[in-house]
């Protein structure tokens, strides 16, 4: 678990090990990315029809993955708090442990007991940037006779469009460190269960709705990627990430509040 193995939180909350281990959950993402990759790929090659065989996993793809961030966020939420509430954490918070390390440890123990879920939304990346980039390329197909008819030109899709949907994506998936990040914060500032696994998950079930509705918009208009859309997903790829970190610095205040 890299530079996690001597935090003694996290050694007591995944002491118990099962499968798959990290290094496991790691390789089946990329096992589970690799075969999307070939089989969406052969199907986008191959396929002829107006109306693709891959028209319908992108949008169930985006919805699995929509949905983890609010499981995250309540696994964090209600390991934190049943922790704080134990002798363990007393006796913890009576040693010379930084605070950071407390937050991080939570953290890190709540995406590490959702590995395989996170393993799965990992590896379906590639097959949501194929099937997306499937539906862009036939959608403007059928409206270039519309574009034609009225004077305006119709211009294939690029090809570095699948690169817009892969800094979406892997935007969408960075929710889930926000979400375990939210958990926590919560979790110690209220020292209530239920409290703080409904506002965590109330607020990041709704953040998950953005974000579908953030890639249906961009989709809907079938038009080419224009230089904001590109900065756009650009920033959206990265301030997931980012707010975990300002959420999880903002919950170290709240660490040895009892």
């Amino acid at each position: 678990m890299l530079g996690f193995q001597s935090n003694p939180l996290v050694v007591r909350l995944t002491g118990k090990r099962s499968w798959p281990s990290l290094r496991a959950a790691c390789w089946l993402a990329f096992g589970l990315g690799l075969i999307g990759l070939a089989l969406t790929s052969a199907v986008l090659l191959n396929a002829r029809d107006a109306i693709g065989p891959l028209t319908f996993l992108p949008f169930s793809l985006i919805a699995f993955s929509a949905f983890v961030p609010p499981i995250v966020a309540l696994i964090a939420a209600t390991l934190t708090v049943r922790d704080t509430h134990s002798e363990s954490y007393e006796l913890l918070t009576a040693t010379d442990i930084s605070d950071t390390a407390i937050v991080q440890g939570y953290v890190f123990a709540a995406l590490y007991k959702l590995r395989l879920l996170l393993a799965m939304t990992m590896g379906a990346i590639p097959a949501i940037v194929v099937s997306v980039f499937d539906l862009v390329m036939r959608d403007r197909a059928a409206l270039c006779p519309f574009h034609v008819s009225s004077g305006s030109a119709c211009e294939p899709p690029p090809v570095t469009l699948g690169l817009v949907w892969l800094m979406i994506v892997i935007g969408l998936w960075g929710l889930n460190g926000a979400a375990a990040a939210l958990g926590v914060n919560w979790a110690l500032r209220w020292q209530s269960e239920g409290a703080a696994v409904t506002f965590a998950t109330v607020v990041m079930f709704m953040l998950s709705l953005l974000a579908a509705g953030f890639w249906l918009a961009i989709y809907l208009p079938a038009t080419t990627v224009p230089l904001p859309t590109w900065l756009v997903a650009f920033v959206w790829m990265y301030s997931p990430y980012a707010a975990a970190i300002g959420i999880m610095q903002n919950g170290e205040r709240w660490t040895r509040r009892q």
